[in-house]
């Protein structure tokens, strides 16, 4: 790493500060649109991709700087991070609508109806509905997000009915939540802290958290707090590791595989409050809302669109013109693909021999190869692994797959998802190859310093000259 004749601090907030111009001049001169794709928005977030690159490689290529300076730094990445998503948190969120459906979930539970239960269209629900109710899509089902979501969409409810701002800003605070987590593991792996620039300038977090408002930024928290938590061995550290990993199940249900990652020898405490945070939240969310606490997830997850599939189903529908595959043994496949994936992962980190970042890692690609729906946003979770992962291949593979989603906006006319899906699909394996290679090197290693050594006799009969050999 070189070593700059400058501030790293005062580069960082020149490409700063070149983000921020650009999306204002963008902002002021393009209004929101209730309707359609703000476009300019998305050719503005692609032209911030280019400071935000050259800041990670500043950080990643040049030597960290005196304690001082890196507080200066990391009020510079966090400071400027936060400031990029308040610019945005009044925007009309253009590129997705699925908010508008959280807030018609809070706006059923505030007066009394259960979302999991009830599907908006229901006709004696019509009192209720409204302008949320409009731009609110799946009305002929009941809701698809757990119900951990749920009483986030409850509780932002009873703070601020139906109100856009007030849910946003819940993301922005949970955002801050995890950059703030990702220094702390930085520095508890000595590494430069300043590496949550990866996380904190991203345009996916921002567009899709501060902008369009995703759940997924909940998610990521509970992740990035549960591996920090995963650092320490004390009881407590154990109990909180299985709550947060509970309560990110019923935010999105796949971080119920990241259980697999975090195990540890002789420690049955965290499965086990896994296991009791999921069925408790279950049962107390039952006793306030009423019967209906999946509602219609599973619908929703065997639904396969060909367009936003993950690449192992939308292999397999390819081949259902050779093979006679039907739908059901795709899932089977998909499942056991899963199953298979968390056994092994659970296994290995269980003996120590993987981390948890590279469980985690393998883990989340794994399932979202196997998804029946992967969207931009999903990638979100993987940007905390990507700082502490840097500069291995699996997890630069990672960022650029972050780093070009975002793009698959400008083709929403016909909708090609699957260009990035199919992107995914490598990871998965480059993971697994470059694990097995560092465990073939590590292998040989061991075996050339344990290589059993002759006895010092036999190396002085072996080193003194024979009769041949002598001198006359």
């Amino acid at each position: 790493m070189s070593k700059l004749k400058i501030p790293r601090w005062s580069l960082l907030m020149a490409l700063f500060l070149v983000s921020v111009l650009w999306l204002l001049l963008i902002r002021l001169r393009t209004p929101d649109a209730e309707n359609g794709m703000n476009i300019p928005l998305v050719w503005a977030m692609l032209a911030g991709m280019i400071p935000y690159a050259l800041s990670v490689a500043l950080v990643l290529f040049t030597r960290a700087p005196e304690v001082r300076q890196r507080q200066v730094e990391l009020i510079v990445i966090i400071g400027g991070g936060m400031l990029l998503r308040l610019l945005l948190v009044r925007s009309w969120p253009t590129l997705s609508r699925d908010v508008w459906t959280y807030l018609w979930d809070g706006h059923m539970l505030a007066h009394g109806y259960n979302p999991l239960r009830f599907a908006p269209g229901d006709p004696f629900l019509a009192h209720l509905r409204d302008g949320v109710y409009d731009q609110s899509r799946y009305r002929s089902s009941p809701g698809i997000y757990p119900i951990f979501a749920q009483a986030l969409f409850w509780i932002t409810s009873i703070i601020a009915p139906e109100n856009l701002t007030v849910w946003k800003g819940l993301l922005i605070l949970s955002d801050l939540v995890s950059m703030l987590g990702l220094v702390w593991l930085l520095r508890k792996n000595r590494m430069d802290p300043a590496r949550c620039v990866l996380y904190a300038w991203s345009p996916l977090p921002i567009i899709e958290f501060a902008q369009n408002g995703h759940l997924d930024g909940i998610v990521v928290m509970l992740v990035v707090l549960a591996l920090c938590a995963q650092q320490g061995n004390r009881p407590w550290q154990r109990v909180l590791v299985g709550v947060l990993l509970g309560l990110a199940t019923w935010t999105k249900l796949y971080p119920a595989l990241l259980v697999a990652a975090c195990l540890r020898k002789r420690d049955w405490r965290m499965p086990l409050v896994f296991l009791g945070t999921v069925f408790g939240f279950a049962l107390l969310y039952r006793s306030l809302a009423g019967p209906g606490v999946l509602g219609a997830i599973f619908i929703y997850a065997a639904q396969v669109d060909n367009t936003n599939a993950g690449p192992l189903v939308l292999l397999l529908h390819q081949m259902q013109g050779i093979l006679p595959i039907s739908p059901t043994i795709i899932s089977r496949i998909c499942m056991g693909t899963i199953a298979a994936s968390g056994l092994a992962v659970g296994i290995q980190t269980y003996r120590g021999k993987l981390s948890t970042v590279d469980g985690v890692a393998i883990l989340c690609t794994v399932f979202f190869v196997c998804s029946t729906h992967v969207f931009p946003w999903y990638l979100g979770v993987f940007l905390p692994l990507v700082a502490l992962g840097l500069p291995r291949l699996p997890y630069l593979l990672l960022w650029w797959c972050s780093m070009f989603v975002v793009s698959q906006y400008l083709l929403v006319g016909s909708l090609h998802w699957e260009h990035y899906n199919w992107a995914m699909c490598i990871i998965p394996g480059v993971i697994l190859v470059e694990w097995c290679a560092r465990r073939l090197r590590r292998q040989l290693q061991l075996r050339h310093v344990q290589a059993p050594t002759r006895p010092l006799e036999q190396q002085e009969q072996h080193l003194s000259p024979t009769a041949s050999e002598s001198p006359i």
